[in-house]
């Protein structure tokens, strides 16, 4: 019987003691120590810090600063053993590159038809009119100086040779619906079941929880490393099964995925551009998923990449397919899932799966310690063309969602109020992200500071000297 996987590639070895933590519910088992984090900037040095840690170098691509995480709280189940954040980079020159949480679901605006299914009815925001997340401001925590805590020998991530995590270049659903191979059982740890290489046939199994449940680091590369976030995506209705896309040319007998992992293939490496272009003309789903019928029957929503997505082993490769993803965008993309009209303008670019998805340890990043500041990003192009976008552009609605947003971060003790906390861990410290487009058309992010006062009239970030704090607005008595 053909396999359900077309992966190419050898069988991927692991630690002797993988059957000894293999399906429980709860892994406990030794992880790599870390590299002892340095302290986060005081708050005065948190924007230029920030700004380093992202800046593009003079030697090539990704040669300058080696980037930071952004993650959100707002969409966290709270019950994985790694969470999904974005490492951000002025290599990277893709739009929205931060995932939007607050405003409702990404898949939203859309008219209720993806090209090939029914799509959830997009609910509208009495306060704003909006039916989709686009033009709200995010919020979440950022980390740059602590980024040793999260990646060991991170000081030489940079290299060629650095191979020790897991990167998408893509919205992946890499917590939630990624099967992890597990060599020694010749199968996949699917979230509720099992897969079986034998024959690709679903066992339903609920002590089963997938890949999101394994500590993170590329198991492949180093036995002591469990994958957490690596693997096949997965369909998560019935058929219940794999479905992660193949694409194979027959002329060289590359798939664009190239193991049982669902790791990228490197054969793909000095031209990621070339992996979107045999995905939009080799695309082939697996039997469980056979309504997936995009190229074939036209182009494709903005989650067929989330299918589609392999994983790589380090963020410089990631970057590169990110990119190449976005530059063939009018190839693949339908645009009805979210609805988007793209043409030259800044705005119009704005509705964009932008962002990458790096799977790491949730303790880490729940860590307040390693937080440099609580971050505001604004939609890119959200005062227009100008290239300028400040807080007050977002309309009055997104501006009570902001402080919301904000004022839960207070409440559950990830900011804190007042100048004199802006350098604890969690503190005070807020910035502001947005986005600039060039006059060639890459988008690149800067952090920066400027005064904000809540609609209620209650709080404010107050600004001076690249100092950003979260604080009350003073009372006159």
């Amino acid at each position: 019987m053909r396999s359900l996987i077309l992966f190419l590639g050898s069988l991927t070895a692991v630690s002797a003691g993988a059957s000894s933590w293999w399906g429980r519910r709860r892994v406990v088992a030794p992880t790599p120590a870390p590299e002892p984090a340095p302290t986060p900037a005081p708050g005065s040095a948190v924007v230029d810090s920030l700004n380093q840690h992202i800046a593009v170098g003079s030697s090539g691509f990704f040669t300058g600063g080696k980037g930071v995480l952004v993650h959100s709280f707002h969409d966290d189940a709270q019950t994985t053993l790694v969470v999904p954040v974005s490492y951000l980079t002025n290599d990277i020159i893709v739009p929205s590159a931060v995932q939007p949480i607050s405003g409702g679901s990404v898949y939203c605006p859309n008219d209720g038809w993806s090209g090939y299914s029914d799509q959830p009815t997009c609910p509208t925001d009495s306060t704003t009119g909006e039916s989709g997340p686009w033009n709200y401001a995010q919020v979440g925590v950022v980390v740059g100086t602590a980024m040793p805590a999260f990646f060991r020998d991170f000081d030489n991530i940079q290299e060629d040779s650095w191979s020790n995590s897991v990167f998408y270049p893509h919205f992946a659903d890499s917590v939630t619906q990624r099967c992890l191979w597990v060599p020694s059982y010749t199968g996949w740890d699917c979230p509720g079941g099992w897969v079986t290489l034998n024959d690709g046939s679903w066992i339903a199994d609920d002590t089963k929880l997938g890949a999101g449940n394994y500590f993170s680091g590329n198991a492949e590369t180093d036995p002591v490393f469990q994958g957490g976030g690596s693997g096949c995506h997965m369909q998560s209705f019935d058929p219940m099964g794999i479905d992660q896309t193949d694409a194979s040319d027959p002329n060289t007998n590359q798939n664009i995925v190239g193991d049982y992992a669902c790791r990228c293939n490197d054969y793909f490496q000095d031209d990621w551009e070339t992996w979107v272009g045999q995905w939009i003309s080799s695309a082939t789903p697996k039997s469980v998923a056979s309504w997936q019928g995009w190229f074939a029957g036209g182009k494709a929503p903005s989650w067929a990449v989330n299918i589609a997505a392999c994983w790589l082993n380090n963020p410089r490769d990631m970057m590169k397919l990110q990119n190449a993803i976005w530059n063939k965008r009018s190839d693949w993309s339908n645009q009805l899932v979210p609805k988007s009209s793209w043409d030259g303008s800044m705005v119009s670019q704005r509705v964009y799966w932008g962002w990458n998805e790096v799977p790491v340890n949730r303790t880490t990043m729940e860590d307040s310690t390693n937080w440099d500041a609580v971050f505001v990003k604004l939609p890119a192009a959200i005062c227009g063309e100008n290239g300028n976008d400040q807080v007050s552009c977002l309309s009055s609605g997104a501006q009570v969602t902001l402080e919301t947003d904000l004022e839960a971060y207070v409440s559950a003790g990830r900011l804190l109020v007042g100048e004199t906390k802006a350098s604890s861990h969690p503190g005070s410290a807020v910035v502001f992200l947005r986005e600039v487009r060039s006059s060639s058309g890459t988008w690149s992010r800067e952090f920066y500071c400027e005064a904000w006062t809540g609609p209620s009239g209650k709080r404010q970030i107050a600004s001076g000297n690249k100092l950003c704090y979260f604080d009350n607005v003073a009372t006159i008595v």
